[in-house]
């Protein structure tokens, strides 16, 4: 009996000291709120105004003094001053909604940033110049993406734009030097003036059916461009979407192609610019009949042509 009361009494001594380590670990992840500035809204809700930008991993709470954080809001603007900025890692918490112009601008330690999936809007230069920026996702539900929210991330590598994207405002993934293929969403009409300007290792860009605007400059100096998949959406492609200006004239990639249907807008800009031109959709034949598997198949030079000013 002795024996089973000290064994009972080990066990609950260790069982109270893992809860009590449990409890310790509980309270360091907590959030200090009090390093937080706001201001409040007229629903009650709050926009933070000011974070601890010392720390390299800072948590943006849902909630702080029991109101609900509704917007990022932090008072900067072009004027930061990038190395007073710390954060490494940035991670915004569930039900935040907004963040506005300037929040993160030239926080050229920035890393890796964190969205939850309540975000709506990022905002004008909201991540300008963040140099270092790799990594961020961009959940559905975003709808609008602000003018030069991007500009000049120069080591993000890796984008997807959600299918809820309606609005891509001018530059804003400007001279982003790492990004190397892009996806535009059907529901995204309009793709603004130089939004991929100067994307030196981009090579691969597919628009879905929807779009119907490709505006000016908008892959222009992208110099490795390869690849650009175009739907029969798009009506209008401004005269100077892609290529770049040598010695007063305009001259593209040498391994460009547009990808679209034979009978689409795309063929007849790729005519007139002189740009490698390739069907999309293009059937593999057999002795002139369709077939699942074709014994034999199109040479290239059937489907794809070249146009020389």
């Amino acid at each position: 009996m002795n024996k089973i009361k000290y064994l009972f009494s080990i066990c609950f001594v260790a069982v109270f000291v893992f809860c009590m380590s449990v409890s310790v670990r509980a309270e360091e992840t907590e959030i200090d709120t009090s390093v937080f500035e706001y201001e409040e809204n007229e629903d009650g809700t709050i926009n933070v105004t000011r974070c601890n930008e010392n720390k390299e991993t800072v948590i943006i709470p849902s909630e702080i003094d029991g109101k609900k954080v509704k917007n990022i809001k932090l008072n900067r603007d072009n004027s930061r001053s990038g190395s007073f900025c710390k954060i490494k890692n940035l991670i915004i918490s569930e039900g935040i909604i907004n963040i506005m112009q300037y929040s993160f601008g030239r926080c050229n330690n920035l890393e890796t940033v964190s969205l939850p999936s309540t975000i709506q809007t990022i905002g004008k230069d909201a991540f300008g110049d963040c140099k270092k920026l790799k990594s961020i996702n961009l959940p559905e539900g975003l709808t609008t993406i602000g003018e030069s929210a991007f500009d000049d991330c120069r080591s993000l590598e890796n984008i997807i734009l959600p299918n809820s994207l309606i609005s891509l405002g001018e530059f804003a993934f400007y001279s982003c030097d790492s990004l190397s293929k892009i996806t535009i969403p059907e529901n995204l009409k309009v793709i603004e003036k130089h939004t991929f300007y100067s994307c030196d290792k981009l090579q691969e860009v597919e628009i879905k059916e929807g779009v119907t605007k490709i505006g000016n400059s908008v892959f222009r100096y992208c110099i490795k461009l390869q690849k650009i998949i175009v739907p029969n959406s798009v009506s209008d492609i401004h005269d100077c979407a892609f290529g770049f200006g040598i010695g007063g004239k305009e001259g593209f990639p040498s391994e460009l192609i547009i990808y679209a249907d034979p009978n689409s807008y795309a063929r007849t800009y790729a005519n007139k610019n002189g740009i490698i031109f390739s069907c999309l959709n293009t059937h593999d034949w057999d002795n002139g009949v369709i077939t699942g598997n074709a014994s034999k198949k199109n040479k290239p030079e059937l489907f794809t042509e070249q146009y020389l000013n």
